[in-house]
């Protein structure tokens, strides 16, 4: 009964917290459910487990409550989550595991009839706040350690008959971000619809001729894993439309999807109209669109696209502009540590044609980019304005092409090598050769190579990220690099050298690079960051005092939510053990006294005047994704406020700013020993929020956290985290239950 009373009281705060135009969404979602549900029949008594999950394996005839009594059929699965979450008082469905196979959509999307299984308008419609994950063997009794997205192709495919296919594979309206999808291929969209034919979804009218992957509408859904291959669209976005939606996109592929209208096709992947979606680690490959960019188009959007590829893109029209990506009507996108590489328009821009925008970019590469003749067309890029920001970037076509075409329109910004006699002011190019600034770039490898002239060359002010488009740090030699990879021979920003056993030493008011107590370094958080980029670093000692988050935690701002001073945070790096409670002369771990008070080591997460928690880091410590055999052992962390609204991203991985003041798992299990959590404070687990997670806690005490809803000490969402010698004393939850956990 707690179980569900909190989940009422949890759909009610995310309401409160949500814009007006989404809310509404969400009531007519859960209307339209109501409605729906009073008119099927009790087909199948689904049961999801204790956690709220739902098993599929295809070709299965159980109820979903475990993997040896999974369902069929993934469609079986939403359609009950839908049916069943609109009822508040039953146990709700929160997750979805679905086992290796091809899944097709066998209910339509408006009103869940599945009388006709060939159904053009039948399609995925997913659930707000359900967790929809692939990937999974079909054999034996998987967790989600053991998900394989290689070896467990999970397909989503809207092949429904011999030539017949789904308008659209997935659909999501109105959904938030704790809605995902993660580990599916979706493939087989053919969005060929008339411009006008539409179906309504949650009260959302749903074009038939676009977005054939997947269409989004008023809707900030998670999308990772996943890959969009073979969509089609008449119009507009082939494998994905954004309308009026803000999606977080990680770690995701979008492969040889196309746009096909002769007049009205917009961008063979990826349509943006009036969305702000964050797009991290991704791949445009092979997309095609007729005319309007061949992979993206942006119309009065603000996408941030951080570590990407578009490679391979096309437009095939006569007017065919912007190979990659076309941006129009005061679109602000942002592209950061991106490649650009082979892509082609028959018109303008043969990577990228801005019209009427503001867009930036920065440290971004350009090779290889074409247009169909060598006039004066914008080869990389076609910009019609002067608001065309491009810093530390580097646009070349190849060494056989001279003319001054590889840029067509002005630009703001400095520190770029543009290969145009004519450059703009401020981008100066000297006559180098491809081969002198790249590995090897007729075969793709975009990497400087060693002593290119674009090493060091680039401005550090516009730098916002901490790793390049390879994973690697993103500055070093205290020198960032021009273009998307950072040559990786010098040292980082924060200069540090690790002992030969792989420790680093940390000291207040020492000013060294941490190869010994006697040349320590000073902070922490400097130490966890070159941690991040040194793989030579195992451990971190950390001597007595307290100690301060100094960056961000989030990779990059979240479009409609920047982010703040608060959203510095401690870090943990996977498979990095972190000590405190030293002097500062030990030589063995075992030489600590924890019981000496004068050697605490404290996080402390107030960053701003002393006693006032309004300026305090909403989390003093996050450890977000795999966490392999990292550890926390010998520390007090204090003072985290987790009293914001929205998210931001974290390894990748999504974090609530009202989850979790002191420390923040999510789908991390790291080990702590001999911790404490005190004076933390959140609207949800005060001191440790756990979500898909599984810590190991041994001696640790959590006292005197407050969360104004649930959960003082902790809370546990579908986690298992295994307690030894834990002590939770004086933790308070103000509004509900759920003082200690």
């Amino acid at each position: 009964m707690k179980k569900n009373l909190f989940l009422i009281l949890l759909l009610a705060v995310y309401l409160v917290q949500s814009n007006l135009s989404l809310a509404h969404t969400k009531e007519t979602f859960e209307s339209e459910s109501s409605a729906i549900a009073d008119k099927l029949p009790n087909f199948v008594n689904y049961i999801p487990d204790a956690n709220g999950i739902l098993y599929v394996k295809k070709g299965a005839t159980g109820n979903g409550s475990a993997w040896n009594n999974a369902l069929g059929e993934l469609a079986d699965a939403l359609k009950f989550a839908k049916t069943n979450n609109a009822t508040t008082t039953n146990p709700q469905v929160s997750e979805i595991w679905v086992a290796k196979g091809t899944y097709k959509p066998l209910y339509r999307a408006d009103n869940l009839d599945g009388a006709d299984a060939t159904d053009r308008n039948n399609a995925f419609v997913l659930i707000n706040k359900v967790e929809v994950y692939g990937g999974f063997p079909d054999i034996g009794n998987p967790a989600m350690i053991n998900r394989n997205f290689t070896t467990n192709p999970t397909v989503l495919s809207g092949n429904l008959d011999v030539n017949i296919a789904a308008y659209h594979v997935v659909i999501s309206v109105g959904t938030e971000q704790e809605t995902v999808l993660d580990g599916f291929i979706i493939t087989g969209g053919n969005a060929n619809g008339t411009g006008i034919n539409s179906i309504t979804v949650n009260q959302k009218t749903i074009y038939q001729a676009n977005g054939g992957g997947m269409y989004n509408a008023y809707s900030s859904a998670s999308i990772k894993n996943c890959i969009f291959h073979s969509n089609t669209t008449l119009q507009r976005g082939g494998a994905m439309v954004n309308d009026n939606a803000s999606p977080i996109i990680s770690n995701c592929s979008f492969m040889n999807n196309n746009a096909t209208d002769v007049i009205n096709a917009y961008a063979g992947a990826m349509y943006n109209s009036s969305s702000n979606p964050v797009i991290t680690n991704c791949i445009f490959d092979g997309n095609t669109g007729t005319r309007y960019g061949g992979a993206m188009h942006n119309t009065s959007s603000a996408p941030i696209i951080v570590n990407s590829i578009f490679k391979n893109n096309r437009t095939t029209s006569s007017f065919g502009n912007g190979g990659a990506v076309y941006n129009q009507n005061s679109s602000s996108s942002k592209f950061t540590n991106t490649l650009f590489y082979n892509n082609f328009a028959n018109g303008s821009g043969g990577a990228f044609y801005n019209d009427g925008s503001a867009p930036s970019v920065t440290n971004c590469t350009f090779y290889g980019n074409t247009v169909s003749s060598h006039s004066l067309n914008g080869q990389s890029v076609f910009t019609n304005g002067n608001n065309f920001a491009l810093n530390n970037s580097i646009l070349w076509v190849n060494d056989s092409f001279i003319a001054d075409g590889v840029l067509s329109g002005s630009v703001t910004g400095a520190n770029n090598f543009i290969q145009q006699t004519g450059g703009p002011p401020s981008n100066p190019v000297a006559a180098y050769t491809a081969a002198q600034l790249f590995t090897d770039a007729p075969n793709g490898n975009l990497t400087l190579k060693a002593n290119s002239p674009a090493i060091n060359a680039g401005n550090n002010a516009v730098v916002n990220t901490f790793t390049d488009l390879a994973g690697n740090s993103r500055t070093r030699d205290n020198k960032v690099d021009i273009g998307a990879y950072e040559v990786q021979s010098g040292n980082t920003i924060v200069s540090m050298v690790p002992a030969a056993n792989g420790t680093l030493y940390v000291k207040q008011g020492s000013a060294g690079n941490g190869s010994s107590w006697a040349n320590a370094a000073a902070e922490l958080a400097d130490a966890l960051l070159a941690a991040k980029g040194n793989a030579a670093i195992k451990q971190i000692w950390v001597a007595k005092g307290t100690y301060k988050p100094l960056y961000k935690a989030a990779e990059v701002d979240n479009g409609n939510v920047p982010t703040t001073d608060r959203d510095k945070a401690f870090v943990l790096v996977k498979d990095v053990k972190l000590y405190g409670g030293f002097a500062g002369a030990e030589t063995d771990i075992s030489q600590r006294d924890l019981t000496n008070t004068p050697n605490a080591t404290t996080l402390s997460g107030d960053l701003g005047t002393a006693g006032n928690t309004t300026d305090n880091a909403y989390h003093v410590l996050i450890s977000a994704g795999d966490a392999g055999t990292a550890e926390l052992n010998g520390f007090t962390l204090t003072d985290g406020n987790a009293d914001g609204s929205n998210i931001i991203m974290v390894n990748g991985n999504t974090v609530f700013r009202y989850w979790a003041g002191g420390m923040y798992n999510y789908r991390s299990s790291p080990t702590l020993s001999n911790v404490t959590l005190s004076n933390n404070a959140a609207t949800y687990g005060g001191g440790m929020f756990n979500d898909n997670s599984s810590p190991t806690l041994s001696n640790v005490t959590l006292s005197n956290n407050t969360a104004t809803n649930n959960g003082g000490g902790m809370f546990n969402i579908i986690s298992s985290p295994t307690l030894s010698n834990v002590t939770l004393s004086n933790n308070t939850a103000t509004n509900y239950d759920g003082g200690r956990m």
